[in-house]
């Protein structure tokens, strides 16, 4: 189990090398973990391995409120899976420029409040792509524990707005 802890690292550590732009994000989400309801505020580096955005990388940082008031709640690495694009989509009236809509499947590690480390496995349905950003719109996930891949919670990201330098 090690050796997989360890791949996903160093996996997870070596894609944005190859990025061919980066960016940063801002997400918030609410999540339910241990039978308590939680919410945060996610602040994160987004790297874009490949031109057309099909395989992203994003490192973050969680800020919440919780019972001891507004701090950090913990730590993200995600990769999200992009394969198909759609040009013509019903959510196209949103936006003025032209923009793709590519569901997302995600995968990662996230620890929150340092306690616990966890693999976050999510889908966006409602991924948009423009040129220089993306946006994501009520994404659910659920959280397994990594010792034994016990479910342990779920949660929605209600938006995620992503800006790349180009």
């Amino acid at each position: 189990m090690k050796r997989l802890h360890a791949f996903v690292l160093l996996l997870l550590l070596s894609l944005p090398l190859f990025a061919l732009s980066y960016g940063y994000d801002f997400a918030y989400e609410g999540y339910s973990l241990d039978e308590d309801s939680h919410n945060s505020l996610t602040l994160s580096a987004a790297f874009d391995c490949f031109s057309d955005r099909n395989l992203n990388v994003e490192f973050g940082v969680k800020l919440g409120f919780d019972d001891d008031g507004f701090g950090f709640m913990g730590a993200e690495a995600l990769i999200g899976l992009s394969p198909f694009n759609f040009l013509h989509h019903p959510l196209s009236f949103m936006f003025t420029n032209r923009t793709h809509l590519s569901p997302e499947v995600e995968v990662g590690v996230v620890t929150y409040k340092a306690d616990e480390t966890y693999y976050r496995f999510g889908f966006s349905p409602a991924h948009l792509e423009d040129v220089n950003f993306t946006y994501d719109f009520f994404n659910p996930f659920v959280l397994f524990n990594v010792d034994g891949l016990d479910y342990e919670g779920w949660g929605i990201e209600l938006v995620r707005a992503t800006y790349y330098f180009n």
